[in-house]
């Protein structure tokens, strides 16, 4: 596939299609965001008794030391968060069930709640308009209806964030509709 460059030159995708020796044939998709430092986000620095606590949602940044060299006492760990002073907007899957759009709807608007009470901007879903998984400019609410149940999953929900600061960029929510 033909690499896309957005018209603002700050994204860039393409897909690399090849078979593996067993015939299965796998598509990867690279997703490439222009680091723009943002206005509103501030990180937050980490510490370790806190991950204790919360779990592992943070970035290592590694900074070099005045001789040039990267060491353990130059790693810095921040907080994976939304930069909450802009809204959330997630986009249902091309394919995303009717009948589950209003399940949708009711935990979209929660988390909105729970946003808005921490002092943010609202998290809301629309329609998809061409929006596909990989693309590092969407958030993502698709469903697989794959009938397999061997992975033992009902849904993930991976995000994506700014390796230098910490800060969320993209986020899915995938659901498994055949588990």
């Amino acid at each position: 596939e033909a690499p896309q460059l957005a018209p603002d030159g700050d994204f860039l995708q393409f897909s690399v299609s090849r078979r593996l020796e067993d015939e299965t044939q796998v598509l990867e998709r690279y997703s490439f965001r222009r680091f723009v430092p943002s206005s509103t986000y501030v990180q937050r620095f980490y510490p370790k008794d806190t991950q204790l606590h919360f779990g592992f949602s943070k970035t290592t940044a590694y900074h070099f030391d005045k001789t040039g060299r990267i060491t353990d006492s130059a790693k810095v760990e921040f907080m994976n968060r939304w930069d909450i002073s802009q809204p959330i907007v997630f986009y249902l899957s091309a394919d995303f069930p009717l009948h589950l759009v209003n399940t949708v709807d009711r935990v979209v608007k929660e988390w909105s709640l729970q946003i808005e009470a921490a002092g943010g901007r609202c998290v809301r879903w629309e329609k998809n308009s061409g929006q596909e998984l990989g693309d590092l400019r969407y958030n993502l609410i698709a469903y697989d209806s794959t009938q397999s149940d061997s992975h033992g999953l009902m849904g993930y929900g991976p995000s994506f964030s700014n390796p230098r600061t910490g800060e969320i960029i993209k986020a899915d929510v995938v659901l498994y509709g055949g588990a």
